[in-house]
């Protein structure tokens, strides 16, 4: 070919790519034209009858032979290639459609090269199969009506095949439980949005499928914990500490200090003068319905206007009067709950795993 051949040492941007593939339409981009209806025509017409899936240097779509890559709604004109290291083009005529997506699936550590010298963690995660983004983008394009309970279902069903692929033995750091972990976490953020409490249940039950093994690098967290996902919040938003590098300690009992430094970090504060502010706050323990008011507080909700009794729970009457607003508050925004016991408890400690768990429920709010 005189030295000039489409090759795998060809490299661009998704624009520049797009700009390229979008020649295919009319054989011309902008003022210029490159290719005639004839050039463009022989190379997507099939190889054959027994390949349509072929064209001249394009993969075609067919009788739905490329919908791995293409999606199940591209129409049989659609033409396209994929990369080995993780790139997809499609091109959808009857759509003016053209998608360039290019990830760094095969820039990624390979997992264990005794095994495969190809197995790499990119490999792992749902944005690798390339064909999911242009099937979610064609379900987006292609429909007016409302799809949100159509995407949770499909959401919690991709969290749940998810956990299928975790190799036997693999521990929490290994990409196929970073793949279900990240799905399960997408899935808990979009039925507290949707207010499905069945598949924020689900999330909660999925995560207790994952391996057992360490959180945030504390050896006493596991992901299996029901506070796993609070302690992983507060870790990795640099919220909450551990009591030494390697333990959390989440069953000791946490102290007002320890209240006042998160909501110092969350407000952006410098941790120790903040808490040096309020000397009394020292060392005292934590009860629910201190926490609640706190929580209140840094809020700025001046008044709950009282939307909501707590005469369902056994315990009400036990709640402090200066606490009550701030308990029906925590309880009806879903930050403090009562648990399988209909009761509060509001005068009971708080220990660090129930405040890490509050925590990220009162941050997400």
């Amino acid at each position: 070919m005189g030295g000039v051949s489409g090759h795998a040492g060809l490299f661009s941007n998704a624009s520049d790519l797009a700009k390229l593939a979008s020649v295919m339409f009319t054989g011309g981009y902008g003022k210029n034209r490159y290719f005639s209806q004839d050039v463009i025509d022989l190379f997507t017409a099939p190889k054959s009858l027994d390949f349509g899936q072929w064209g001249l240097g394009w993969w075609r779509q067919g009788t739905d032979k490329r919908v791995w890559y293409f999606g199940t709604q591209a129409s049989s004109e659609t033409i396209g290639h994929q990369g080995w290291t993780g790139t997809l083009v499609v091109i959808d005529p009857s759509r003016d459609l053209v998608i360039a997506y290019l990830t760094n699936k095969i820039n990624s550590p390979i997992i264990d090269t005794s095994v495969d010298a190809n197995g790499f963690s990119g490999k792992c995660f749902t944005a690798s199969t390339l064909g999911f983004v242009a099937q979610i983008l064609s379900i987006g394009m292609d429909t007016s009506e409302d799809i949100s309970e159509q995407l949770l279902d499909l959401t919690a069903d991709m969290a749940a095949e998810s956990l299928k692929k975790i190799p036997e033995g693999a521990q929490a750091d290994h990409p196929y439980v970073k793949n279900s972990q990240s799905k399960i976490d997408v899935l808990r953020k979009w039925a507290k949005a949707a207010g499905s409490a069945k598949y924020a249940a689900f999330a909660d039950e999925l995560t207790g499928m994952l391996p057992r093994d360490a959180v945030g690098g504390f050896t006493d967290v596991s992901v299996k914990d029901w506070y796993a996902t609070g302690v992983r919040y507060c870790a990795e938003n640099g919220l909450m500490n551990g009591v030494s590098a390697t333990r959390f300690a989440p069953n000791l009992t946490a102290g007002r200090d320890t209240l006042v430094t998160i909501l110092c970090r969350m407000a952006g504060s410098s941790t120790p003068s903040a808490v040096a502010t309020f000397p009394d706050a020292q060392g005292d323990t934590l009860t629910r319905e201190q926490l609640a008011v706190m929580l209140y507080r840094m809020a700025g909700i001046e008044s709950d206007g009282g939307a909501m009794g707590l005469a369902g729970y056994e315990d009400a009457t036990a709640i402090s009067d200066w606490a009550y607003e701030a308990m029906q508050w925590a309880v009806r925004s879903g930050i403090i709950k009562g648990g399988n016991t209909n009761t509060l408890r509001p005068g009971d400690s708080v220990n660090r795993a129930e405040l890490a768990t509050i925590v990220m429920r009162f941050a997400e709010l």
